[in-house]
């Protein structure tokens, strides 16, 4: 014990001095990378963000360009003493006239940068229609920058101490051997630590609570009466087994009378169903469960069939779910299930395959079913799904040419970057188009578009191609972080930050190492809190979209409808 101890105080005296050498020598350039880190990090990005969310992205940015200032400082250091190099400013005077110039240019940039773009944060707060931040919210991202600056250079500090104490603790292997082996178990503690006990507790506390959210009943909603709709009469999913989500979309489903007061027409009740995650209930299950919903309720023999994949939590878009019931005359059957009680961040991280697992699963249920079927007596088959939903629901095609043989139409909103068959599309566009509006096939069969207009034009105003059945689109915002974000946009620049940007705020934006990949990363949060049609929050604009889709109603028809959803939409939010 003795002998360990001394060993480590030791190794803690020689280390711990070397690193202390290192910071000295280091701290200048660490210091003014790490001004610029910060400095970067307060230009705007997509959206709006709040004070304390930008003082996490700034106070990130100052730490990550710090930590890169005192690797170079360690590089020079080591360079200096290869090549016998000195470089010294002999005289006092200029000395200290440099080093007071610095730390004042320093200073300067720590508090004038947030002013400095302070007119730029609310340029883009007026674009989205938000309140604009003003000099108060600039003390509160001074603040907590410091704070989360600090808290990260504590946390160095304290891994920098184990790797010390475990290093004291195999004195006995040759030092060769010793310095990888401490470096490795820190990793390993540290990556546990992460995983298992932040991450890990972080789901299990969230998740009971989204469990016993998901008991509850959104305000003002009851029990079907419909026997069409699941939790109603004669249904085999009880109102309780629906989930708070699954009572939210089944409690939005739009009436005959409804139908009828907007399009003049006689109409039918729409279907909706729907099967909740129960307690034990494998994806497989809750998929058969919808299927029976199906059969109950005489789904097969409406003329419109839309399958929608869900989010974390089970949540539909009422706006897309409405609008096909408007626009078809009730002449519709929508099905979903859930399958996850988490919010959609969580559950990627805890579950990333269920999404996918759960499009596949239910899309290849009902398309089975329906080969089972006279030809001429089957549904038009349409797939729909917004985020996590689109993520999961892209899954049940192996490509674009998969997805136009086995649908007859798709809409799917807000999808992210980092989906496999919205990758393979996107990278299939004509030389000339951009990543966030790209063209495919002169708009064939597949179309992106971040506003109606862009159904028949691409973004520049030219006009698309004749547009075939099967038609697929992509509703993408320029301002979607949740489209956008992507893990590589920690090193590399993608090509939407390359491209040019047209009616996007992403035209002021430039990409940097880090700071970039967090700006986005703190846009998403907040990414709902804005005016529909920006961000991620896809209302209006899915109506002449589905009508495009579904190749249904005149101009004058879909603004009608869209103004009697957005009446009706007052009650689910």
């Amino acid at each position: 014990m003795l002998m360990a101890s001394s060993w480590e105080r030791m190794a803690d005296s020689r280390l711990g001095g070397l690193v202390r050498a290192w910071e000295r020598r280091s701290r200048a350039l660490a210091v003014l990378l790490g001004t610029f880190g910060y400095a970067a990090s307060l230009s705007p990005s997509l959206i709006p963000r709040s004070p304390v969310m930008q003082g996490v992205v700034s106070g990130v940015s100052l730490a990550a360009w710090y930590a890169v200032g005192v690797l170079l400082g360690r590089a020079w250091r080591r360079f200096r003493r290869w090549s016998g190099l000195v470089v010294e400013l002999r005289s006092a005077g200029p000395r200290r006239m440099l080093a007071g110039a610095w730390a004042g240019g320093v200073a300067a940039t720590l508090i004038g940068a947030p002013l400095l773009f302070l007119d730029d944060h609310r340029a883009l707060a007026r674009d989205m229609g938000m309140p604009e931040p003003g000099v108060v919210d600039v003390l509160v991202v001074l603040v907590m920058a410091a704070g989360v600056f600090a808290a990260l250079v504590l946390l160095w500090h304290g891994v920098r101490r184990l790797f010390l104490v475990l290093l004291a603790r195999l004195n006995r292997l040759p030092s060769a051997l010793a310095a990888p082996l401490a470096s490795v178990l820190v990793l390993v503690l540290v990556a546990g630590l992460i995983q298992y006990v932040i991450v890990g507790g972080l789901i299990r506390v969230v998740g009971d609570r989204s469990a016993q959210a998901n008991l509850t009943s959104p305000p003002g909603t009851s029990p079907p009466v419909s026997s069409l709709l699941s939790g109603g009469p004669g249904s085999t999913q009880s109102w309780a087994d629906l989930g708070y989500e699954g009572r939210a979309f089944v409690s939005g489903a739009t009436t005959a009378t409804d139908i009828a007061r907007v399009t003049g027409q006689p109409s039918k009740e729409p279907i909706r169903a729907y099967a909740g995650r129960v307690d034990g209930r494998s994806i497989e299950a809750t998929v058969v469960a919808a299927m029976a919903e199906l059969d109950r309720t005489g789904a097969w023999q409406r003329s419109t069939l839309l399958l929608f994949t869900t989010t974390g939590q089970g949540w539909v878009n009422n706006w897309s779910a409405s609008a096909v019931e408007y626009l078809t005359g009730g002449d519709c059957a929508l099905v979903a299930v859930q399958h996850s009680v988490l919010p959609s961040p969580l559950a990627l991280i805890d579950a990333p395959n269920r999404p996918r697992e759960a499009g596949r699963a239910l899309t290849s249920a009902v398309l089975d079913h329906l080969e089972t079927l006279p030809a001429d007596a089957r549904p038009k088959v349409y797939v729909a799904g917004e985020s996590l939903g689109a993520y999961g629901g892209n899954a049940a095609f192996t490509s674009l040419d998969d997805m136009l043989d086995r649908i007859d139409g798709a809409v799917w909103t807000g999808t992210p970057s980092f989906t496999e068959l919205h990758r393979s599309i996107t990278a299939r566009r004509v030389v000339g188009s951009t990543q966030m509006n790209p063209i495919v096939d002169n708009g064939r069969h597949v179309r992106f578009a971040s506003r109606p207009a862009e159904l028949a034009a691409d973004q520049f105003g030219r006009e698309l191609g004749p547009w075939d059945f099967p038609r697929v689109v992509y509703l993408q915002h320029p301002s979607d972080p949740v489209v956008w974000w992507e893990p590589s946009l920690l090193l590399s620049t993608p090509d939407w930050l390359r491209e040019t940007r047209v009616a996007s705020p992403a035209a002021a934006m430039s990409w940097l190492p880090v700071v970039t990949f967090w700006q986005v990363t703190a846009d998403m949060p907040g990414s709902t809190d804005v005016p529909s049609g920006k961000g991620h929050n896809y209302h209006a604009e899915v109506v002449p979209t589905w009508a495009a889709v579904l190749d249904r109603g005149t101009p004058a028809a879909v603004a009608e409808v869209t103004t009697a959803i957005e009446r009706r939409a007052q009650s689910w939010e």
